[in-house]
């Protein structure tokens, strides 16, 4: 057992509030699963979820050099406020190129799977078995190193030994770690090779399935300016056809 040193903070806040410094020597705290959830917000790199124990209280947590902050307020206005939501199941790998795009459109983008711009929050949930952490944690297997697949795995892949002409894309792209999963990159030049050959890139390119969930806040109805915002986001990670005109409204 051991017990995390405390360290209290003075804010204007402080009588609706208690915080402390978890800064226990080489104890650290990772809070990248929490920052795809999609029951939190997540502000300046801070993330903000009601207590579970009691619907009226807000925690936050955020690292800084000096350990990990958890915060407990009373939020000084109401925690009811109204947004429009939805929740879709979708199959997307998010690659570094996309999320350098989704910054330039002037998205926040947090880790790989949180972003938010204005009033406007979209969180992408997968669900995979983590393969690798980098690129050399893959390699190629099969007769003609035609798959991509952990290092551990590549050696014992059997395919037949037959020369596809599609086997010819393959100088376009390389073998890598794309979120966790071992998969050829994917980049519009492999994407289109694949295409010319009558191959659907989805069978090539590992694409874990996942879920999307967006949300708009302090609205009413959504407007076009909104949508026009999501649509452009959405175009940049290759989602298509997806209905997202039928975000519900709800209260929270």
């Amino acid at each position: 057992m051991f017990f995390p040193l405390a360290q209290a903070c003075v804010t204007p806040m402080d009588n609706l509030a208690v915080e402390v410094l978890l800064n226990k020597p080489g104890i650290t705290y990772n809070l990248a699963p929490l920052y795809s959830s999609p029951d939190v917000l997540v502000q300046g790199g801070k993330i903000i979820y009601r207590s579970h124990y009691d619907e009226r209280v807000a925690v936050i947590l955020w690292n800084s050099s000096k350990g990990l902050h958890v915060r407990i307020q009373i939020p000084p206005k109401s925690p009811n406020m109204s947004y429009a939501h939805a929740e879709v199941p979708l199959s997307i790998l998010l690659t570094e190129d996309a999320l350098k795009k989704a910054e330039k459109l002037g998205w926040d983008v947090s880790g790989s799977y949180t972003f938010r711009k204005d009033n406007i929050l979209v969180q992408i949930s997968q669900d995979i078995k983590k393969e690798c952490s980098t690129d050399s944690d893959c390699a190629t297997g099969g007769c003609s190193g035609e798959v991509c697949a952990p290092k551990d795995e590549a050696g014992n892949i059997v395919t037949p030994c037959i020369y596809a002409a599609w086997y010819d894309c393959l100088k376009l792209t390389t073998c890598g770690c794309v979120n966790g999963i071992c998969t050829w990159k994917p980049n519009p030049q492999f994407d289109k090779c694949l295409k010319g050959h009558s191959i659907d890139p989805e069978k090539v390119i590992k694409v874990p399935n996942g879920r999307l969930w967006v949300a708009v806040y302090g609205e009413e109805k959504l407007t076009e300016e909104d949508l026009k915002k999501i649509e452009e986001l959405f175009d940049v990670f290759g989602i298509r056809y997806v209905n997202y005109r039928f975000l519900e409204l709800s209260h929270h």
